[in-house]
């Protein structure tokens, strides 16, 4: 469950007076990875979308092959569920699907759960 209450007027109100006509927050953050709730504005039309952001691998540490595997089977999860992928400069990978307010709860719940796979030990 989302612990804040996710106000969709007030980031669709937030994106439609911002410069780059975007706003966002984020709703869960973990070593290997963030959820976000985010707005874009454009014309008179405001879309919300879900981002998730997946770290594949940290600079300067050895490689866990099987920890890239598992990342690697979490993202094509999110690409079967119709989220776009696009590769950042900081070895993550950003998923991004555009959502109706109706469906943040249960978007936010199942990627969720997708991710718990992810998180490790420090």
């Amino acid at each position: 469950m989302i612990k804040n209450t996710i106000d969709a007027d007030v980031l669709t109100e937030k994106a439609r007076s911002d410069d780059l006509k975007e706003s966002f927050e984020t709703l869960k953050r973990e070593i290997d990875y963030k959820i976000g709730i985010g707005a874009r504005a454009q014309n008179n039309d405001a879309r919300l979308f879900l981002e998730i952001i997946v770290l594949l691998c940290s600079e300067g540490e050895e490689l866990d092959i099987e920890g890239l595997k598992e990342r690697l089977t979490v993202l094509g999860g999110f690409e079967d569920s119709g989220y776009v992928l696009r590769c950042e400069k900081d070895n993550s990978i950003i998923c991004e699907k555009e959502i109706a307010e109706s469906e943040i709860e249960r978007e936010y719940q199942e990627a969720d759960r997708r991710l718990k796979a992810l998180n490790r030990e420090d």
